[in-house]
């Protein structure tokens, strides 16, 4: 499994919007289209949110990004349908939180996706609470993940990333 991250190139958007429409389906129409195209030129735009692409076998499979919400430090990934439950998720949380430096790091996944739960969870994240928030479905319910300010979470993240 060859999964590297680097800086979104313009191309990338164009998967990450068929991504999006595999993942969304009830969300593939022009206006989504227009909406989403608008919101990565606003998020590549911004220098303070590192957003990176998710590289399998030279192919651009999602996304991984930083950014603050609500004034807390937020990661968030995408990756196509066709790359679910291969690992690769939890590979590039792993690259992207060794070049996070910041910590106590939240996250949110949708209550009934066990998988990316399980992938935050094998990253160090634990489920400190939920809420509604819009996750794919209008006013879907959501667990808040973080990632709890400890030596050894830094020392883990530190050890994953030596050769």
């Amino acid at each position: 499994m060859d999964v590297s991250l680097r800086p979104v190139a313009d191309q990338d958007v164009a998967a990450f919007w068929a991504n999006h429409q595999g993942n969304r389906p009830d969300e593939a129409t022009s206006a989504h289209q227009e909406a989403f195209a608008a919101r990565w030129r606003s998020a590549l735009n911004n220098r303070h949110a590192p957003i990176e692409t998710i590289v399998v076998g030279g192919q651009a499979v999602g996304y991984i990004a930083y950014f603050r919400r609500k004034d807390l430090p937020e990661i968030s990934y995408e990756l196509g349908r066709l790359h679910w439950g291969k690992g690769f998720a939890t590979a590039a949380l792993r690259q992207f939180l060794g070049e996070i430096a910041e910590r106590q790091l939240h996250a949110r996944a949708a209550k009934d996706d066990a998988a990316s739960i399980r992938v935050l969870q094998k990253c160090g994240f634990s489920i400190v609470g939920g809420s509604i928030y819009r996750c794919g479905r209008p006013r879907a319910r959501g667990v808040h993940l973080c990632v709890p300010v400890s030596a050894a979470t830094v020392l883990a993240t530190l050890l994953r990333r030596s050769p």
